[in-house]
């Protein structure tokens, strides 16, 4: 989650490096008009997703105290997808932009409740977390590149940040490791 809030787009200056939520909101003028629209940014927004479903999985698996910290920081997690208060409070409902962070809190949320729901009948499958992983691997990959283009597309020096070669890097190692858990 760490790498989630590091600099993803390195820029020159200081307040050219943007975390990848920044970077998704950075985008969003220009991701409108792509196509499809906001693409970039939905990948963005799915890595932290992605991250607060891992959280929940997370949860269903450990018992005391971390099993309420990690249920815990999905659903903060989930929480902090929402967008403003001023899109439920106005006629934001026509913001593209908006709409669509609120489909992801929405769709999130969803899954953590049905994964918590399936979990009563312990039938969720045990690579699960390690699809989840991967989705959020391919997320962070699509969305830093097409983030990326946007950024070089006003001519400005966009090299990969730290955020999301660690994040990728922490996935992998991850994924590693429960791969050889389970073939022991």
């Amino acid at each position: 989650m760490i790498a989630y809030y590091l600099p993803w787009w390195n820029g020159r200056a200081a307040a050219l490096s943007a975390n990848a939520y920044d970077l998704a909101e950075f985008i969003v003028p220009v991701g409108r008009y792509a196509n499809p629209p906001l693409l970039a940014t939905f990948a963005l927004r799915g890595v932290f997703a992605g991250l607060a479903i891992l959280f929940g999985l997370e949860a269903l698996q450990v018992r005391s105290f971390w099993r309420w910290l990690a249920g815990g920081l999905a659903a903060v997690l989930g929480i902090t997808l929402l967008p403003p208060p001023d899109f439920f409070l106005s006629r934001l409902w026509d913001d593209v932009n908006y709409r669509q962070q609120f489909l992801v809190a929405l769709g999130t949320g969803i899954i953590l409740v049905a994964l918590a729901l399936v979990n009563r009948q312990k039938q969720l499958p045990r690579i699960l977390p390690s699809a989840v992983a991967l989705l959020v691997i391919a997320a962070a990959i699509a969305g830093e590149v097409g983030a990326l283009d946007v950024v070089r597309s006003f001519h400005v020096e966009a090299p990969v940040g730290i955020g999301c070669v660690g994040l990728v890097l922490v996935m992998v190692v991850n994924l590693g490791l429960a791969l050889r858990v389970r073939q022991t």
